[in-house]
């Protein structure tokens, strides 16, 4: 084996680490956090989502002045508006951070995310910031 051949085939075996990471990073997030889900239309960057996903992570720190029917509000609000994510990954996962939105004359903060290709959006955290920028 020469060196080229031994680039090469350390190249294609980080890559299939890589993209065998990727994957295994999507089953532990989708095993790991609790989502309560709701049928709702929306359509964001030009995608049609019918449902939303709700990660029960915002009630460790937010529960006092948060609950799902701000954040449905909240998502609501982004409907028809076009966002560029903070984060791309390789597995298609995109975040987003949306501030401030204006839910009755109060601003949150909105952390949510999609993988290219589903039709379901979820909410990873919101919760209420103390000035509007």
């Amino acid at each position: 084996m020469n060196w080229r051949s031994g680039i090469r085939f350390y190249f294609r075996q980080n890559l299939r680490l890589h993209l065998f990471l990727a994957q295994l990073r999507k089953i532990w997030y989708s095993i790991k956090m609790a989502f309560r889900s709701f049928d709702l239309h929306v359509v964001i960057n030009g995608i049609n989502f019918n449902k939303v996903e709700i990660d029960d992570h915002y009630e460790e720190a937010h529960a006092d002045h948060m609950n799902d029917k701000i954040i449905i509000e909240l998502v609501k609000g982004l409907s028809h508006q076009v966002f560029d994510p903070v984060k791309e990954y390789d597995d298609g996962l995109k975040v987003f951070v949306t501030e401030p939105l204006i839910w009755s004359q109060k601003p949150y903060r909105l952390v949510w995310y999609y993988y290219s290709g589903s039709h379901e959006l979820r909410v990873r955290t919101a919760f209420r910031t103390r000035r509007r920028q």
